[in-house]
């Protein structure tokens, strides 16, 4: 949990996936959050299919993708179905 709340990124990341796997999902829908306003274009892509696919991409969060500046943020978000959360 630490790990997820205070490390860096690349380590923020592995802790939520590996907290996600085990059934904790709260650190991973507050670092995608975070990504998705991230000036990276790749983080917020990733934000996107991270949210999907842990069922946590909400439609206000894909509406906000889909207006992304970058294409490939734009791209992932049409791609996507949203599943309900």
């Amino acid at each position: 949990m630490a790990f997820a709340a205070q490390g860096e990124l690349e380590e923020r990341v592995t802790a939520a996936l590996l907290l996600a796997e085990t059934g904790t999902r709260g650190p991973l829908g507050a670092l995608a959050e975070e990504m998705l306003e991230s000036e990276d274009w790749s983080e917020r892509k990733a934000a996107v299919r991270l949210l999907h696919h842990w069922d946590r991409l909400t439609s206000q969060m894909q509406s906000r993708a889909a207006a992304d500046p970058h294409v490939a943020v734009r791209r992932a978000a049409a791609t996507l179905k949203i599943r309900a959360c």
